[in-house]
Parts: structure tokens; C-alpha cells; sequence
């Protein structure tokens, strides 16, 4: 890093750091922040530095694709939320809103607003009869570990989730459930591999809770998806609509007061309408344990299995329709002192590439990524109001196909005000 980044990146850090000094000295005695609070006000900012920000091998020349010898960026954030959580009679009313504003040094082309949200209204209309109407906005940037398709172009990721459920309190420990839902994923710019897409799908099942707490549920769900920006032709690789199914078992078990058992295996089936080849099938599944050895600290252990549809070729070298990722994460928090505590995780994964876009083109290899993330973090609320956290993350991905390995190192300073 040369000698003028490092004077830029100090100068924001220390102007960063002292508005919200000013700020925290200000709102510290003024506003109250208590979590009982139904309305909270919330003011953030944050300071990254990325050595690899479009995830380059190491073999890739910066020059030749991006037209500068740079690869690393520092990305500036500042950002306003608002959080209700409102009970109103038997029902409750919940929302988290964020508008943030996302600026970056060295490609300024890549700097945009996102507005995310969570809202959620969990309602009863007797003790026997509850459910869930939730809707959610995630806006970010499409990673480059994948949208390989030009590096001098933004190109953003808006997914939106809305979700209408309820539960039947049936008789003894059944219960009856059902639900329908919308989920919908929209591209800046256009991405065939992983394209913008709207599925509709309703379920339906039952769910056993033991005197324990523990539960046991079986759904079944069916879907229709329909891909927003695609036509389908007499020489077209791409379908536009689709069909999935899904078996899914959820199992909650309460293993002791330390720890908890979270589950889930399914079954998923997807048909494209119009290209066989397309389709796949299998099992997916997570088991999430969470354990609680002391008051201090506290341990996550996840693995999953996923299969997600990717569509590409590569002709020469690759050819698929889909992957399957299994992955495994361990996560410590260790609570160093009232107002301090210590984050570590480890993630890895990998995921084999399936199915031909293509139908019998050659490929010479089948694409493995096996990606491994490692975290360290650090936080400390000192008020009430005013909370601060520090990271340092190393990413590294090897890959069957040359040139898409990548090593990437990045830390971060955040910093929050709530009122």
C-alpha cells in the first residue's frame, strides 16, 4: 500500500472515529437506547479495506481487465435505520429498515444506495390460531467470485422474500401448518449463470411439540418459477419457467439447558418446462448445534448440504446446469468482559458442479471450487448507544479450472449508534 493510501485511509478512520465520538457524547445522555424500547433510531458507518476485491487469481494481470495495476479498494459505508418492535393487543409488529450508502476509492463505478428491510406482523387470532406475514429487501453487490462476466460494470443483486404462514393448534401436542410465499431475485445487469428469477410456492404439513419444547415437522411445498429475463428458441440453452418440489422433515431438539439441536432434511425436485437436461434433484439438509458450556461462551456448529441451479459453459473446458455445496462452520464468541467479546469462524466448503447446459458438448474437466473463510472479530459496546466492532477476514478458494482459484484479505472498522 503506498504511503498516500495509507495517509487517505487514516485521515477517514480518524474523521470517522471522531463524528461519532461527537455523536455518542452527544445522544449519550440525551437518548436512552434500552432494548424494551419499541422504536429505535440507528446511525452507522464503516471502513473496509479489500486487497482483492474482484477475487483475481494470482496468475491475472490487474492491468489487462480492470485497466489499472490496482486489484484492492477501500470501501466507505454510512448508513440510517429505524427498528419497531410494537405488541399491539395479541398481536405484535415488527420492523428493521436500513438505507446505506455504499462509496468505494479506487472504482467509483461500483458505488450505489441499497435500502434493505425485515417486517414482520405475528399475529393471533386465538391462543389456538397464530401465524407469521413477513416481507424482506436485501440489495447488495453481486460477488465476484462468481460474476465473472465484466469487471468495469456494477452489477447489484436486489432479492426480495414475502411470506404468509399459519399454525393450527389441532388437538394435545399437533399442530396443523401451512403457508404460501414469494420470493423474487433481480440482476443489475444481465448474469446467465445465476439469472434473475420469481418463484410462487405454497405448503402444507404438521408439526408434534413434545412437554419438552422440542418439535418435530413434516411439510410438503410445491412451486412455479418463471426467469424474468429469458426467452426460450428453437437453439435457446436457457428454459424460462420451472417446476420444484420439496419433501422437508424439521426437527428441533432441546438437548439440554446448554444446547440445541436445530435441523432439517428435504428432498428437492426440480423440472424445467420445456429443456430436460436442465433438470436435477436430491437431498438437502442443515444441522445447526448450538452450545452454551458457560455464562462466557458460546459455540455454533453448522454443516449444510445445498443444490442451487448455475447455469454455464465454458465450451472446451466445463459444462453445468447446477451445483451441489456441502459446507461446515464452527463460530466461538467468547464474552472477554461485560462490554467486550471475541468472534472467531471458520467455514469451508465445497461444491461440485452437475448437469449439462450444453447437452453433449465436450468438456474437458468438472468444475470443484473448494472455498475456506477465516474470521477474527472483535466488539465493544461502551454506552449503551454506541457500539464498535473490528474484523479481519482471509478468503481462499481453490478450483479444478485455472483461473479461479483466488486468495483475498480484508479488514473492517464499524461503528453504530442507536437512540
Amino acid at each position: 500500500m503506498t504511503n498516500r493510501s495509507t495517509r487517505v485511509a487514516t485521515a477517514r478512520l480518524s474523521a470517522l472515529l471522531g463524528l461519532l465520538g461527537l455523536l455518542g457524547m452527544a445522544l449519550g445522555t440525551a437518548a436512552r437506547a434500552d432494548a424494551e424500547d419499541p422504536f429505535n433510531v440507528l446511525v452507522g458507518a464503516s471502513l473496509t479495506h479489500d486487497d482483492n476485491l474482484f477475487r483475481l487469481a494470482s496468475s491475472t494481470d490487474p492491468q489487462l481487465v480492470l485497466g489499472q495495476s490496482s486489484k484492492s479498494d477501500w470501501i466507505t459505508t454510512a448508513s440510517l435505520g429505524l427498528r419497531i418492535d410494537k405488541p399491539w393487543s395479541l398481536q405484535r409488529l415488527q420492523l428493521d429498515a436500513t438505507a446505506t450508502h455504499y462509496r468505494y476509492r479506487n472504482f467509483s463505478y461500483l458505488n450505489f444506495d441499497g435500502f434493505d428491510y425485515r417486517a414482520a406482523w405475528l399475529w393471533e387470532l386465538t391462543p389456538r390460531l397464530t401465524g407469521r406475514l413477513t416481507a424482506d429487501r436485501e440489495e447488495s453487490l453481486n460477488s465476484y467470485s462468481d460474476y465473472r462476466s465484466s469487471y468495469t460494470v456494477r452489477n447489484t443483486r436486489t432479492s426480495e422474500n414475502r411470506h404468509f404462514d399459519a399454525d393450527w393448534w389441532l388437538h394435545g401436542s399437533w399442530h396443523v401448518l401451512g403457508g404460501v410465499a414469494e420470493y423474487q431475485q433481480r440482476n443489475g445487469q444481465l448474469y446467465a449463470a445465476d439469472s434473475g428469477y420469481r418463484l410462487l410456492s405454497a405448503e402444507a404439513g404438521g408439526k408434534y411439540v413434545a412437554e419438552s419444547g422440542s418439535s418435530v415437522s413434516l411439510l410438503g411445498r410445491n412451486g412455479r418459477g418463471d426467469y424474468l429475463d429469458r426467452n426460450v428458441g428453437p437453439t435457446s440453452l436457457y428454459d424460462n419457467r420451472f417446476d420444484q418440489h420439496e419433501a422437508e422433515v424439521r426437527a428441533i431438539w432441546l438437548v439440554s439447558g446448554k444446547s440445541t439441536l436445530d435441523s432439517r432434511i428435504a428432498h428437492v425436485e426440480r423440472k424445467y418446462e420445456h429443456l430436460g437436461n436442465l433438470d436435477y434433484s436430491g437431498t438437502t439438509g442443515r444441522l445447526d448445534y448450538r452450545w452454551t458450556p458457560t455464562g462466557k461462551l458460546q459455540v455454533a456448529v453448522v454443516a449444510a448440504r445445498d443444490i442451487s441451479s448455475y447455469q454455464e459453459y465454458i465450451p472446451g473446458i466445463y459444462n453445468s446446469s447446477y451445483y451441489v455445496a456441502d459446507s461446515l462452520s464452527i463460530a466461538p464468541i467468547w464474552a472477554v468482559g461485560a462490554k467486550t467479546s471475541l468472534r472467531l469462524k471458520y467455514d469451508q466448503s465445497q461444491r461440485n458442479f452437475h448437469g449439462e447446459l450444453s447437452p453433449g458438448s465436450a468438456a474437458t474437466q468438472q468444475r470443484t471450487d473448494k472455498p475456506r473463510t477465516l474470521l477474527l472479530g472483535l466488539d465493544w459496546a461502551p454506552t449503551r448507544t454506541l457500539s464498535l466492532s473490528g474484523s479481519l477476514q482471509w478468503d481462499r478458494r481453490s478450483s479444478s479450472i485455472t483461473g479461479l482459484d483466488y486468495n483475498e484479505a480484508s479488514a473492517a472498522f464499524t461503528a453504530q449508534l442507536v437512540f
